[in-house]
């Protein structure tokens, strides 16, 4: 008998013992390493964490242990993030830890289980986005932003120039899992095609897309891996990334929310009228083989969404930043308004007869420099309706002091949103 109460009492305790250690929300569901971004200006930086290096390069992602010991870098349960790239000074940042929700549910249960989550060091966390910008060492790295051809590796931002924009990016912390981005920078067309200059390359688009992915995840709560970007893009990754978007949403049971960026170059149809996006390996006298701005649309909107937002930096009728992709065409072609439907909504650069133009002392498009300008300033907390008439009545003025031509964004939309669109909020 005393036997069996022996037994009943170590089962008791150890059943007792596993439930309480399952209460340490925090260890379980969080564990004692986290994985943080890290993204640096220019990219391509190798990563240190506390004076150690990751041999790892930006952007990317690192584990790091929650509990950190001191060392001759940093304090206590701190982390040193440094970045070097040759040609550029070291930029740092310190991070510190804060209180991991989830450690407070332990505490609920007395004080074993948060005992677990303190050991392991699981009641920490870290910030989960990054940022850090090298300065360049000398001029020589500042100077060639103003030349007319830049030798860049693929993939890449062109221009070591930091615009006032692309510093301290807030970061809202949120997260909405069902958001979903394509994202592309169509720059560098005359490589594809020799009968072009350099003229005829879009200018700052990869600087475009590159900021625009930054305020994507870090304002816009877009998740990284939800995330499809594209610089210099040919036709065939254009139509997977289009594809993509699609069967993601067809796969989300009407929960999706779809965004599409696009800078580079756009044209019409010499017959039909039609605007089209050109990939970089498609010239503009075979129009027929770029892809339809109708087509993407369509498949934006084929099945269910909470919303489609689409962000265009680019104009329709045949100009560009500095030059024509068609240079033989002399005359510009009105094209016809895309076709919009369902639950769309589109935020172009300019009306049909006009050019998209750039903010050369930005080395950004002037329509994507005043839209993220808004998410920063806002820190994205903006509606649809705000950011509208913020570019409707900075980006006019602006045009004409900076570039001395008009530029005039529009907003359009499906008739199934009519005005309720202007209550969304980014």
């Amino acid at each position: 008998m005393k036997l069996i109460c022996s037994h009943n009492l170590t089962r008791v305790f150890f059943i007792s013992f596993f439930v309480l250690a399952a209460t340490s929300c925090a260890t379980i569901f969080s564990g004692a390493n986290q994985n943080i971004r890290i993204k640096s200006y220019p990219e391509g930086a190798n990563v240190f964490i506390n004076g150690q290096n990751t041999y790892m390069h930006t952007p990317c992602k690192v584990e790091v242990k929650r509990r950190q010991k001191p060392s001759n870098n940093n304090d206590r349960n701190r982390l040193n993030i440094e970045v070097r790239k040759d040609g550029f000074k070291n930029s740092r940042l310190n991070v510190e830890s804060s209180f991991n929700s989830l450690a407070g549910v332990s505490l609920l249960f007395a004080g074993f289980p948060f005992l677990i989550d303190w050991a392991s060091g699981s009641h920490l966390k870290y910030p989960r986005n990054n940022y850090l910008v090298l300065d360049p060492v000398s001029q020589k790295y500042v100077e060639p932003m103003v030349a007319q051809d830049i030798v860049t590796p693929k993939n890449t931002v062109s221009y070591y120039f930091k615009s006032d924009i692309d510093y301290d990016i807030p970061i809202t912390g949120k997260t909405h899992k069902n958001r979903f981005a394509l994202i592309i920078g169509n720059e560098d067309y005359a490589s594809f095609d020799n009968s072009l200059t350099t003229t005829a390359n879009v200018k700052y688009a990869r600087n475009d897309a590159g900021s625009f992915r930054d305020y994507a995840v870090s304002v816009l709560g877009i998740p990284e891996e939800n995330i499809t970007f594209l610089t210099d893009a040919t036709l065939g990754k254009m139509k997977k990334g289009i594809a993509k978007l699609n069967l993601l949403a067809k796969n989300s049971y009407g929960e999706a929310e779809l965004f599409f960026y696009y800078s580079g170059h756009g044209l019409p149809h010499e017959k039909t009228k039609e605007p089209y996006l050109i990939p970089v390996d498609v010239s503009g006298k075979d129009i027929d083989f770029a892809i339809s701005l109708n087509d993407a649309f369509n498949n934006f909107t084929e099945f269910d969404t909470k919303k489609v937002t689409c962000f265009l930096d680019c104009c329709f009728s045949g100009g560009s930043r500095f030059g024509n992709l068609y240079e033989t065409r002399g005359v510009r072609i009105v094209p016809k308004k895309a076709n919009i439907k369902g639950n769309m909504v589109v935020f172009a650069a300019s009306t049909s007869e006009q050019t998209a133009l750039a903010y050369n002392d930005q080395k950004h498009g002037l329509f994507t420099y005043f839209l993220l300008k808004k998410f920063k300033e806002s820190k994205g907390d903006v509606t649809y309706g705000d950011l509208e008439l913020y570019l409707t009545r900075n980006i006019p003025i602006q045009s004409i002091i900076i570039n001395e031509k008009e530029q005039s964004p529009q907003v359009n939309t499906g008739q199934k949103i009519d005005k309720n669109w202007k209550n969304w909020e980014f």
